[in-house]
């Protein structure tokens, strides 16, 4: 998770419209997990269950990426130390390029195909 925050950060410090790049990269990271939490966790609730969550309580459980990186990228401090370590994939900028871009297509693509399955569990 640190190397997708840091291409994250990179990203929003090159777009240069953004004035805080830590908050962008922060929020756009915890935007993603919060899909594929979302989701994961309907699709369990479908799969066990044989029902979607309550939104209420799907709506509990998708503030938890949020709350928890606000914790340890930006209150703890840890973002900036993060940015100082540039961490990468295998050593290969290029190689966390892609799959920072990859996490980010696929957490959006589970949307998706999470709904699709779950549509066709239910019916």
């Amino acid at each position: 998770m640190n190397t997708l925050f840091y291409y994250n950060y990179l990203f929003y410090k090159w777009s240069k419209v953004e004035t805080q790049p830590i908050l962008s990269a922060w929020f756009s990271l915890s935007f993603s997990e919060m899909i594929f939490v979302m989701g994961f966790s309907d699709y369990l609730s479908s799969l066990i269950f044989k029902h979607t969550i309550d939104n209420w309580i799907l709506f509990g459980i998708i503030l938890l990426p949020f709350v928890f990186n606000y914790f340890y990228y930006v209150k703890k401090g840890y973002a900036k130390k993060i940015i100082k370590e540039k961490p990468m994939f295998f050593k290969s900028h290029f190689l966390s390029i892609v799959l920072s871009w990859s996490f980010l297509i696929l957490t959006f693509a589970s949307l998706i195909l999470f709904k699709f399955f779950i549509n066709r569990m239910l019916v």
